[in-house]
């Protein structure tokens, strides 16, 4: 149709193009030209398949090329940034000192198990503790963490809360100061959680609640499941326990000892690693360190992404084999 535009009046180009990302052109003074999109950390050249920076966490890598995606394997692998801050929260202030040795340990471990994987850099990624007794402290502590972490290393890659837990969620040791379950409780209220700024990465990150029946499908209420449909949990991996929660040396039995079951003053800080796993009533003695062979069997965590299930599971760590 000669002398009319493909282009209507007034139309805006859309650069937000291949996977979302902006296209970016550039003309250099012998009338050549350059396109890339903006994937945040480098800039990809779809014309030749190619990136025009090194991949950030490149040193990690060594036996690879710089400039590859993925490992050269992007069926399996994705590479979303190649920066993550995870936040870990654990409860404190309990009349129980054993209580406050145990969510710290537990997050302790966790932090180790971080630092100590194939893909951590500490360069490019931070992990950060954070020890509350205001349950509604966790908005104000993770936009602290988010506006003082994030420009250096990234988005927020995962976020942890071990503490005692109810049906309606994690439980502090002092009132909550605001949006609270109800007057006086020590649990926020589901709009609490929906209003805390995770910053999560592209394509979601993940949220663990290790707390006694945090996904418990059997009850009425499903705390995890109902987080993981609000909007600030899109695509954000949200996982519970099913049941009562019970500390362990390994994620997939339920494995103590005296030094931790009678509060001995080493018994959370040298001995072993630290799980709070799913388990039964009346099985603490079977679970004893001189029981070792025949452990209860832990009970698994559930997993949701948008209100939908996803599977039943161990969390990440160490397990007994």
């Amino acid at each position: 149709m000669s002398g009319i535009s493909s282009k209507s009046a007034g139309s805006q180009i859309n650069r937000n193009k291949y996977t979302g990302k902006e296209l970016q052109s550039a003309e250099f003074s012998d009338g050549s030209g350059l396109e890339q999109y903006d994937f945040g950390s480098r800039f990809y050249d779809q014309q030749i398949g190619r990136w025009h920076v090194q991949d950030p966490q490149a040193d990690k890598w060594t036996e690879y090329s710089p400039y590859v995606f993925t490992l050269n394997n992007p069926i399996n692998f994705v590479d979303l940034d190649g920066e993550d801050v995870y936040i870990l929260f654990y409860t404190q202030g309990h009349k129980k000192d054993e209580d406050n040795k145990m969510f710290k340990a537990a997050a302790e471990t966790r932090k180790n198990n971080i630092e100590g994987g194939d893909g951590f850099n500490a360069e490019n990624d931070k992990v950060i503790m954070i020890g509350v007794s205001d349950i509604s402290d966790v908005q104000d502590m993770t936009t602290w963490a988010v506006d003082t972490y994030s420009e250096k290393y990234g988005k927020t890659a995962e976020v942890g809360v071990w503490s005692h837990s109810g049906l309606d969620g994690p439980i502090g040791t002092v009132a909550a100061k605001k949006d609270a379950l109800k007057e006086g409780s020590t649990q926020m209220s589901t709009e609490g959680w929906g209003k805390v700024n995770y910053n999560w990465k592209e394509g979601g990150g993940t949220m663990g609640f290790y707390g006694c029946n945090s996904a418990n499908e059997k009850a009425g209420k499903n705390f995890a499941r109902t987080i993981s449909g609000l909007s600030n949990y899109k695509d954000a991996e949200v996982s519970g326990q099913s049941t009562s929660s019970f500390p362990s040396f390994y994620t997939n039995v339920r494995a103590t000892n005296a030094a931790r079951s009678y509060n001995w003053p080493w018994g959370y800080n040298t001995d072993g690693d630290t799980y709070m796993v799913g388990g039964n009533q009346g099985q603490g003695g079977k679970a004893q360190w001189f029981t070792s062979g025949s452990y209860p069997k832990a009970n698994t965590m559930n997993f949701y992404k948008n209100y939908r299930k996803l599977r039943s599971d161990y969390q990440k760590g160490q397990k007994h084999y």
